[in-house]
C-alpha cells in the first residue's frame, strides 16, 4: 500500500514532526524506516527536484508550514517526494558507506519545514555533516567519471577493468562451451584453489586449462581477489540462465508476429517430474521465407496429466513473449495424453484458446512405432535380438574386449530402432572378426570355463544359417527405412512431403515380399554360413526317433534342416 501522509493535527501545541533532526527514538525512526519502503518517487540517477504549485501543509505551532521550491537553489543534492511529503539527500542515500547514525534525510525524510532553513538545524546542519560531505564527494567523482567515460563502479584504473571484464567473458565462454555440448560442469571440488586437482570437474578443468594457454587470461587472474573469483555453482547456475534468456529472446524475435506449429514431447525423469520440450515451427521471414525450427524451452511440471501439461504449455508461451492465438497447428506423438479427442492436450489446448488448431501425429514417430511393433510381433526376430544383445555385452567385458580387432559393437536402443540397424550393421560387416574370436576364446584354456562355454554358445548361435538370414534380412529393411527416418526430422520436410516419404517406403517394402527378394537374402545368408571354418557349423545332424520306425507318423517329431528355408520364408512374407 502507498505510504500516505499523516493528515494535519489541529493543534496549538508544539509538533514535533516524525523525521526531524531533533532526538527521535529508536522505536520512532524503526517505524519511519519501515514506511520508507512505500516511497518509490525518489530519484534513481538524478535527485528528483519536484516543483509543484502548491505542497501539501502541515500545523506547526499553530501555523500551517510547506515545503518550498527555492530551497533546491544551492542544493543540488536536496529531492522531495511527493508520497511520502518528506525531503531527502540523493547523495547520502546512493553513496552512504553505511554509518550507523540514524539521519531523517536518508532513511524516514526530513519535514520538519519550520526548522528546515535555520543556521543551526534543517538542511544546513546536513549539509555540513561528514557523512555528507563524504557522500557528496562521491557522487561528483562519479558524475565526473561518466562525462569523461571513465565511469566505473570501483575505484579501479582502466587496465584493470579491462582485466576483469575478461576473465568473465573467459568464464562465460567456458560455461558456453559446455552447455552447447551438454557436458556436466560441477565435480566434487567446487573451489576456484582446486583447479587442477582431480574431481574438480570440467567446468573449473577448463577454466584451468584456458588459463595456462591463455598469458593475458593467467595475467588476469593473479590481480583477482580470491572472495570475487566467480567460480561458484551458483555463478554458474546464473550465467546458463541468463544465456538462456538471450537465446530465448532471440528465438522470439526471429519468430516475430509469424504463425507458428507448436511441437511438443515429454519424458519422465527421475525425480518424478515430467520434462516437457517445446519446439517452435515457422516460416523465417527474414531469410528468403525458408521454414525453421528452434526448441523454445524444456518446462517442468509436477505432474503429468493433460491438463497440467497444456497450463505449463500456454504460460510457457506467454513467459517466452510469443502470442499462443499465432498457433497454426499442434504436432505430438500418439499418446492418447496427447492426442485424445476429449481430454487429450491437442482438445484442451484448443478449448482454452477458442480456436480451431488441427492436430497432426508425427509420422516419424508413426514410423517408429509400427518398426518396433513388427520386430516385436516375430519371436525369431526377437531372439535374434536377444543373441546380439548378448554378444554386445560379452564383446563388451574388459578381459575379451582387448583380443576383438573389429568395428566396437553397438548397444541395442529399445527407444529407438536406429539402434538396431547399427547393431546389425556391425554385426555383418564385422562377422569374421567376431567369429574369429569367439573361436580364440573356445580354444584358449586360459580364459576360463565360463568365457570359453559362453564364447561356444554364442559361436553357435550366430553361425547358423537362420541367424544370418535374419540378420540380412533386418538389415535390409531398416536400411530401407532409414532414408524415409531422417527425411521425416528435417525442418524443411512438409507435411505433403512426409505423406509422401510414407507412401514410397510401403512401396518399397511390399516389393520386398516376394520369390526374388528372399532368395536373393537367403543365398547371402547361406555363403556366409558356408564360408565359415567347420569347427563352427553343427557336429550333429537331427536324426528321428528309432522307437518310431514300426510306426506311421503323422506330425513331424521335430525340426529337419530341410525346413529351415520353409520357415524363412514365412518370416520373408511377414
Amino acid at each position: 500500500m502507498p505510504f500516505q501522509p499523516a493528515p494535519p493535527i489541529q493543534s496549538d501545541i508544539t509538533e514535533t514532526p516524525v523525521g526531524s533532526n531533533s532526538e527521535t527514538g529508536a522505536n520512532g525512526a524503526e517505524a519511519e524506516f519501515s514506511n520508507l519502503q512505500a516511497v518509490d518517487d525518489l530519484g534513481i540517477d538524478q535527485p528528483n527536484q519536484v516543483k509543484l504549485k502548491q505542497y501539501p501543509a502541515r500545523m506547526f505551532v499553530g501555523k500551517k508550514r510547506a515545503f518550498v521550491s527555492s530551497w533546491y537553489i544551492n542544493r543540488d543534492w536536496l529531492e522531495y517526494s511527493v508520497k511520502a511529503d518528506s525531503a531527502f539527500c540523493f547523495c547520502c542515500r546512493k553513496f552512504n558507506v553505511g554509518t550507523s547514525r540514524v539521519d531523517a534525510f536518508v532513511n524516514a525524510g526530513y519535514r520538519n519545514w519550520k526548522n528546515a532553513n535555520e543556521t543551526d538545524r534543517g538542511f544546513h546542519k546536513h549539509q555540513t555533516s561528514k557523512e555528507h560531505l563524504s557522500s557528496y564527494a562521491m557522487w561528483k567523482e562519479r558524475e565526473r567519471r561518466v562525462s569523461s567515460g571513465k565511469e566505473i563502479s570501483t575505484l579501479l584504473n582502466a587496465d584493470q577493468l579491462q582485466k576483469n571484464r575478461y576473465y568473465v567473458s573467459s568464464i562465460i565462454d567456458v560455461i558456453g562451451f559446455l552447455v552447447e555440448n551438454q557436458l556436466p560442469l560441477r565435480g566434487k571440488l567446487d573451489a576456484f584453489d582446486n583447479m587442477s586437482e582431480g574431481g574438480s570437474g570440467l567446468f573449473l578443468s577448463l577454466l584451468d586449462y584456458t588459463i595456462k594457454k591463455d598469458p593475458l587470461l593467467a595475467d588476469a587472474v593473479k590481480t583477482l581477489p580470491r572472495n570475487a573469483t566467480y567460480t561458484c555453482h551458483d555463478i554458474q547456475n546464473e550465467i546458463i540462465s541468463l544465456l538462456s534468456e538471450v537465446v530465448t529472446e532471440a528465438i522470439v524475435k526471429e519468430v516475430g508476429d509469424s504463425y507458428y506449429t507448436l511441437k511438443v514431447d515429454g519424458t519422465r525423469a527421475p525425480t518424478g517430474c515430467e520434462n516437457i520440450s517445446i519446439v517452435i515451427r515457422f516460416v523465417n521471414e527474414s531469410e528468403s521465407y525458408e521454414v525453421a525450427e528452434r526448441l523454445l524451452t524444456v518446462a517442468t511440471a509436477e505432474m503429468g496429466d493433460a491438463r497440467t501439461l497444456t497450463d505449463t504449455i500456454l504460460a510457457e508461451l506467454n513467459k517466452a513473449g510469443l502470442n499462443p492465438s499465432k498457433i497454426l497447428s499442434q504436432v505430438y506423438d500418439g499418446a492418447s495424453l496427447m492426442s485424445g479427442k476429449i481430454g487429450g492436450v491437442q482438445k484442451l489446448l484448443q478449448e482454452k484458446l477458442n480456436k480451431n488448431i488441427p492436430y497432426v501425429h508425427c509420422l516419424n514417430h508413426q514410423l517408429h512405432l509400427v518398426v518396433v511393433y513388427a520386430m516385436s510381433a516375430e519371436a525369431a526376430v526377437m531372439d535374434f535380438f536377444n543373441v546380439c544383445n548378448a554378444l554386445y555385452k560379452y564383446c563388451k567385458k574388459p578381459t575379451i574386449a582387448v583380443h576383438y580387432k573389429g568395428e566396437r559393437l553397438k548397444r541395442l536402443l529399445e527407444q529407438r530402432w536406429t539402434g538396431h540397424l547399427a547393431t546389425v550393421s556391425v554385426i555383418l560387416n564385422n562377422f569374421e572378426e567376431i567369429t574369429s574370436l569367439l573361436t580364440e576364446i573356445d580354444s584358449v584354456r586360459a580364459h576360463g570355463p565360463e568365457l570359453r562355454m559362453e564364447a561356444v554358445g554364442l559361436l553357435r548361435e550366430i553361425s547358423t544359417p537362420s541367424f544370418l538370414f535374419i540378420a540380412n534380412l533386418v538389415h535390409e529393411v531398416l536400411a530401407l527405412l532409414d532414408p524415409p527416418n531422417k527425411l521425416l526430422q528435417r525442418e524443411d520436410t512438409d507435411l505433403w512431403t512426409g505423406l509422401s516419404i510414407v507412401t514410397s517406403a510401403k512401396v518399397c517394402m511390399q516389393k520386398l515380399r516376394c520369390v526374388e527378394g528372399f532368395t536373393k537374402v537367403w543365398e547371402k545368408a547361406r555363403a556366409a554360413a558356408n564360408a565359415l571354418p567347420k569347427s563352427t557349423t553343427p557336429k550333429r545332424r537331427r536324426t528321428g526317433n528309432k522307437n518310431m520306425d514300426d510306426y506311421l507318423v503323422e506330425e513331424t517329431t521335430g525340426q529337419r534342416e530341410d525346413d529351415v528355408e520353409t520357415e524363412l520364408k514365412r518370416l520373408d512374407v511377414l
